[in-house]
């Protein structure tokens, strides 16, 4: 993994990384963020709020895009910790460490190691109880993409309904709407081999629906090009908002991909990690033919 000084975007005082092919940017000014991802000198799956740049160092939360680590549930305004300061970082082990400062208001400390290799991406968002006393909490990875595109979600293999080898009788898997989601969007297809979740230019009304992913993974198509996250699905254990390990959002230019820990209760100077690898594919993947 090569690392070099750059300014991406108009932003300044960020760090380009870059392995087989594939390059990453990093925000040191604020953050953590990735705020660029994707092929070499290609288009950038991430969405970078460009009017939002002005902002940085102000005392008011902003998205600016690219990638976040938030932690769940989603509670105002515990969960919008303002990032828009210096972070720390340092670089061992071939690993990147981008650190969050304290959250004393919380009790909680985030940090998130990169590390690229053979073209994938990995992530570990690293959570830490520094309060006093146990908190029931999760890690958030929150990748904000650039409009245009589509989202895939996998479906669980389809099973007829019926007794015996071969059928089903009981339900899969959890899926959760949001007071807001409009079950008759034309964004949303809920089709048999994907669920599918289209960002439209045309639209600016919320979207968001979750739902546990056995299969661990979910795809942005954005020009022909894939951009791939996998996540753990952990069997019998307790994940938020109804059992989602993943969500999606959209409004009108822009589409969240996120993946979730599962809840736990984190005692003091306890962590949790949560990681999530990337690929990227100049057309559909197999696995998803």
């Amino acid at each position: 993994m090569n690392i070099e000084k750059c300014v991406f975007n108009g932003i300044p005082e960020c760090l380009k990384l870059s392995d087989s092919g594939i390059e990453l940017y990093v925000t040191t000014s604020f953050g953590p963020r990735i705020i660029g991802a994707g092929f070499a000198g290609g288009q950038n799956f991430m969405r970078v709020f460009e009017e939002q740049i002005a902002n940085v160092g102000k005392n008011e939360w902003q998205s600016f895009g690219g990638h976040r680590f938030w932690t769940a549930p989603e509670v105002y305004p515990r969960t919008y910790f303002i990032d828009n300061f210096p972070i720390p970082l340092s670089f061992t082990d071939d690993v990147l460490i981008l650190d969050s400062p304290e959250e004393k208001e919380n009790g909680v400390k985030k940090q998130i190691r990169i590390s690229m290799k053979e073209g994938k991406v990995c992530l570990q968002h690293i959570l830490t109880n520094t309060g006093r006393w146990e908190i029931e909490i999760a890690a958030w990875g929150i990748s904000v993409m650039a409009p245009g595109g589509k989202a895939f979600i996998p479906q669980q293999k389809f099973v007829p309904a019926g007794i015996g080898e071969g059928h089903a009788l009981l339900p899969s898997h959890p899926v959760a709407i949001w007071p807001y989601t409009d079950m008759s969007d034309d964004r949303l297809n809920w089709g048999r081999r994907f669920i599918e979740l289209s960002e439209s230019g045309s639209c600016p009304d919320p979207l968001k629906i979750g739902m546990f992913n056995a299969n661990g993974y979910a795809a942005y198509e954005l020009n022909g090009e894939y951009f791939v996250k996998h996540f753990a699905a952990f069997d019998n254990c307790s994940y938020p908002d109804f059992g989602c390990n993943c969500e999606f959002y959209t409004e009108k230019g822009m589409l969240e991909i996120e993946s979730l820990s599962p809840l736990v209760l984190l005692a003091p100077g306890e962590s949790i990690n949560h990681a999530e690898e990337w690929e990227f594919f100049r057309s559909k993947p197999d696995f998803m033919q």
